[in-house]
């Protein structure tokens, strides 16, 4: 019954009124404000926080990629580019600085590139294969993985409760 929609517009579980065109524009205007909240670097939580109709951690997510969904291509790149140069501009003052703190500005310059390299899309997604190239699970890997069990076992408290006595009792 999830989104199912009554006579007059309003969600069956509640929410109010989702279909109509004001409702919609609503909610354009608070996944834009969403957006421009997460582009100055608030995290999800404070998005929901903001009192803008969006109440969740979950709910601000799905409402920044939403906006995100929603911008051209032309546009997501020109805004790619401008990114691109901000990080340029930071880089040349971090290394004109670097001689004051050159631990810091390198700290700061290694952060700086990675982020560089997520805008770019030149991180690989690493690949963990948990069988060898055969298909079968190497044999060391069951080892350290049963240790692992044996060691949890080993630690882990008993909490069964005692069977209750079937006899009664003869102490009184």
């Amino acid at each position: 019954m999830a989104g199912a929609v009554n006579t007059i517009g309003q969600s069956k579980r509640g929410g109010g009124d989702r279909s109509s065109r004001p409702a919609q524009l609503e909610a354009r205007e608070n996944e834009q404000k969403a957006l421009s909240l997460w582009i100055k670097g608030a995290t999800y939580q404070q998005i929901a926080a903001a009192g803008f109709g969006i109440a969740t951690p979950s709910g601000a997510w799905r409402a920044v990629h939403r906006a995100l969904a929603r911008i051209p291509k032309q546009e997501a790149d020109q805004a790619r580019e401008g990114q691109l140069a901000r990080l340029q501009a930071l880089r040349m003052l971090l290394w004109n600085h670097a001689g004051a703190d050159p631990i810091k500005a390198a700290e700061v310059l290694i952060k700086l590139e990675a982020r560089e390299a997520r805008l770019l899309g030149l991180d690989m997604l690493a690949k963990v294969a948990l069988t060898d190239p055969d298909g079968g699970i190497p044999l060391e890997t069951i080892r350290r993985v049963m240790e692992r069990v044996d060691r949890a076992n080993e630690e882990a408290v008993d909490v069964t409760p005692e069977p209750a006595s079937l006899l009664p009792d003869k102490r009184q």
